[in-house]
């Protein structure tokens, strides 16, 4: 092999690989990347082998040590050049890991801050218990997950003030996270009603294509088996957190998880914290029948939905809210009394008038999926 066989291996890798694929984002890069990294990694695991074999050949031939050597500076090269694809994949994968977007320029925050830029500075600012560069790390009761000390040093912090531990341990706020005995994950809250009726914690995987995650089930009330996905709060503006609790902190499901559940088209189930009221729909005709607003893709929303037969006022009585930017967070029915069958967007209306002028005005409520 020449001297410029590094040279023409990252120019393959670099350019070769690249003009084969259509796709030609940052994120489809590093996989082409990745696929060449592959193929070189091979390649050395052969060439090592091959060098062995010559090494310990039983022939009398000047030429094998020629050939060794020639087959040692040809795997040096390849292992430089296997190195530097690393390097380079590390580089542009923490760069998409920390922003959005095909190439990788969208800021996120990891969904747990706000990126803030201008002519001095360009950069996250944290939500409450998150911090890191990209906001990814959480903060358990004031510890970050990344110090030894986290969770009294016995457990993991998995999320914003969620601590997992292996087994209970004594003075310590634990959470207890639900899986079943031989740590296989059910699909939903619903399905873990069979084994398990406490309301807290638990492991789920509604879809074979996503990670198992963390979600607060609600195994007591209208029948249990409800996901908690938004615990809201009329004075603290809805944020993304990673494990939503009844807490009513603002909390929301992030977008990759809520569009699984979205997709499914399940029950919602709007909860008054405070009082047992309530209201349950089934967000398919949030999606298709939602003329001035169909169902979000963002739980940060403050209206969700909306409903209306004539216009997009939201004045009259011919109109359905999901949430509301100016009466609280009461869903509204006043629709209804238009179509006069609540049934037909609300399967269950448990509030104490479809009008939201006439109910308490809700300060906090939950958002269930089942």
């Amino acid at each position: 092999m020449q001297s410029s066989t590094l040279a023409i291996l990252l120019l393959f890798c670099l350019v070769g690989c690249v003009t084969c694929a259509s796709n030609t984002t940052v994120r489809a890069y590093i996989l082409d990347i990745q696929s060449e990294y592959e193929k070189i990694d091979t390649l050395g695991q052969r060439l090592t082998k091959a060098i062995d074999m010559l090494n310990f050949a039983n022939i009398n031939s000047t030429l094998i040590p020629q050939i060794v050597q020639t087959r040692a500076a040809q795997l040096k090269k390849l292992t430089t050049a296997r190195s530097m694809l690393a390097l380079e994949m590390s580089v542009l994968s923490n760069q998409c890991n920390m922003f959005g977007g095909d190439d990788c320029t969208v800021p996120t925050c990891s969904y747990h801050g706000k990126y803030i830029s201008n002519n001095q500075t360009a950069k996250c600012v944290c939500d409450q218990d998150w911090t890191g560069l990209n906001c990814s790390v959480p903060i358990c009761y004031s510890i970050p997950a990344t110090n030894s000390s986290v969770c009294s040093g016995s457990g993991t912090c998995i999320s914003n003030n969620t601590c997992l531990y292996p087994t209970p341990s004594n003075n310590l706020v634990v959470d207890t996270i639900r899986m079943y005995a031989n740590g296989t994950v059910a699909r939903s809250c619903k399905e873990y009603l069979s084994t398990f009726n406490e309301s807290g914690l638990y492991w789920i995987k509604p879809d074979n294509n996503y990670p198992s995650f963390v979600v607060h089930c609600e195994q007591k009330f209208n029948g249990g088996g409800w996901i908690l996905i938004s615990s809201r709060n009329k004075s603290i503006p809805p944020k993304y957190s990673d494990v939503v609790k009844p807490l009513n902190d603002g909390s929301s499901m992030a977008d990759d998880k809520w569009a699984i559940f979205r997709n499914a088209n399940p029950d919602l189930m709007w909860k008054d914290s405070d009082r047992d009221e309530y209201s349950v729909t089934n967000i398919l005709g949030w999606k298709n029948g939602a003329n001035c607003k169909v169902l979000t893709t963002k739980l940060t929303d403050l209206l969700l939905a909306h409903k209306e037969n004539t216009g997009c006022t939201m004045s009259g009585s011919d109109y359905c809210l999901l949430g509301d930017t100016r009466f609280g967070m009461t869903p509204c029915a006043s629709c209804e009394a238009t179509y006069t069958a609540p049934t037909l967007i609300w399967k269950e209306w448990k509030f104490k008038s479809y009008f939201w002028n006439d109910s308490p005005e809700l300060s906090k409520a939950d958002i269930y999926l089942r």
